[in-house]
């Protein structure tokens, strides 16, 4: 039997006002935005190659980041028709993949290296002292707890720079 492989893409969904961004993300509306992006751009045959094992495994709506699983032999087909994709829910967006892996473990490691370098990000731009200390304590916690063991985002050398 032959083994299937897969491609993890991590993307964040940008909105480019801030008043927009408040929308709920759903994975079902997501998918739909990728299916009908695939069939605009390629055709049957992309949707075919894209849609065919295509889902999108997690969306948090708060940090406006993605997972989407699609196989091996449509990476490059969906990676060449996120850019494309400029509505979702009726409101204009921006995909931006920030990692492609093989595996969801190392995605969700990119992904958790993502959101500390945010929280930093916006730890050098706070002055208030209670915002401060709130975005310290989300620093402190910044680990993934995946299949029992405490995975750091910062010893990680995965190449996600």
């Amino acid at each position: 039997m032959v083994r299937l492989k897969n491609r993890y893409f991590l993307c964040k969904v940008i909105f480019p006002s801030p008043d927009e961004s408040n929308e709920m993300l759903t994975s079902q509306e997501f998918r739909r935005a990728i299916e009908k992006a695939a069939r605009e751009i390629f055709g049957e045959f992309g949707l075919g190659i894209v849609g065919n094992r295509l889902r999108v495994i997690k969306v948090n709506s708060h940090s406006k980041t993605a997972i989407v699983r699609v196989q091996h032999r449509a990476t490059r087909m969906l990676s060449q028709l996120l850019p494309f994709i400029k509505q979702h829910q009726k409101t204009d967006v921006i995909i931006q993949t920030l990692h492609v892996t093989g595996t969801v473990a190392t995605c969700q490691k990119a992904l958790i290296k993502y959101e500390r370098r945010t929280l930093l990000e916006l730890l050098r731009n706070t002055t208030n002292k209670d915002h401060r200390k709130k975005i310290q304590e989300a620093l402190l916690s910044c680990t993934l707890d995946f299949q029992g063991q405490k995975i750091a985002s910062d010893n990680d050398n995965d190449g996600f720079t």
